[in-house]
């Protein structure tokens, strides 16, 4: 049934609001069916929607906010500053507030610099070995050593489901913890979550400056962000495996819980051809000297997600 929800032909969207309308059908059906109709880019469905928007399921009213975000260009989403002040769930006001904004502009990777032998810019592989998978690159940096990093005073979950979804890691045998696991590429040095949730809204998990956002064949599209941690210490946190619906630019300020993207369709060019999933990696590092892998040969560099997440998520206040 998943696979309808690749159609972006507007002639298919009588069928998912159908779906997305269907109070009988499973919220994960329901959701993917919004995420469809932003796709769609109707903007006779903007009503429809702003409806939605009253659903008491937060997972689903963040799906229909993102999708009310895409429309943004072509309709006016006033109505939905009113509902910005009800909204109890965080994740959800976050999103509401980038839609109102008109913040979701598709494609900023396709604007950068294309990385050649000739250019200076370095590449990033996915994998650390030799024989890995030819990566295809397109590049946008900045230097973060001539701006001011701010310090991240808390941390929050890159999305919704992250930690939530185990039954979903269980059906494709797939570890909910998966920092450390070893492979022949090495050990993966980042928490991959959110599987299966084409469209999830991804949230930045700390204050910091937008340093990198690439589009690669392995990694698809990915975003870095180069924070202070209390002690002054940097880390690079990156976000991998997005869709083309980019919602920074390098040299944005974020602050932790803004939206900066969101997971692409699986088996697509934007997410390198995986699953529908998020790929969190944190380094610690500045961005000048990250890696920014996915697997490598030795873990040392990085920090697990999921730990880090847990013991700094009240920030500077944490003892």
């Amino acid at each position: 049934m998943r696979v309808i929800f690749y159609y972006r032909d507007k002639k298919v969207s009588p069928l998912f609001r159908r779906i997305a309308t269907d109070t009988t059908a499973y919220i994960y059906f329901r959701a993917l069916a919004v995420y469809s109709l932003g796709e769609c880019g109707n903007s006779n469905d903007l009503n429809l929607l702003i409806r939605l928007l009253h659903t008491k399921n937060p997972l689903f009213r963040e799906y229909v906010a993102s999708a009310i975000g895409k429309l943004n260009d072509s309709v006016d989403v006033h109505p939905i500053s009113g509902l910005l002040n009800k909204e109890r769930n965080v994740f959800v006001r976050k999103t509401l507030e980038a839609a109102s904004r008109g913040s979701r502009t598709k494609g900023h990777y396709l604007k950068s610099t294309v990385l050649d032998k000739n250019s200076t810019l370095k590449k990033i592989p996915f994998y650390p070995c030799e024989n890995s998978p030819a990566d295809t690159v397109s590049v946008s940096i900045i230097d973060s050593e001539t701006k001011q990093i701010p310090v991240a005073k808390r941390c929050v979950p890159p999305h919704m489901q992250y930690k939530s979804n185990k039954s979903l890691y269980e059906l494709i045998e797939f570890p909910l913890r998966s920092f450390g696991i070893k492979d022949q590429w090495g050990i993966h040095v980042g928490d991959d979550s959110g599987w299966l949730f084409p469209g999830l809204p991804i949230h930045a998990i700390l204050d910091g400056i937008v340093v990198r956002i690439q589009h690669e064949q392995s990694w698809g599209n990915l975003v870095a962000v180069e924070s202070r941690l209390c002690d002054n210490s940097p880390v690079t946190v990156y976000y991998g495996h997005l869709s083309s619906y980019i919602c920074v630019k390098t040299g944005d300020i974020v602050k932790s819980g803004e939206l900066i993207g969101e997971t692409a369709l699986s088996f697509t060019v934007d997410n390198g051809g995986y699953l529908a999933h998020l790929h969190l990696g944190i380094e610690k590092v500045k961005h000048s000297e990250a890696q920014i892998k996915g697997w490598s040969f030795t873990d040392e560099r990085w920090i697990n997600p999921i730990d880090f997440i847990n013991n700094y998520s009240s920030g500077c206040s944490a003892k």
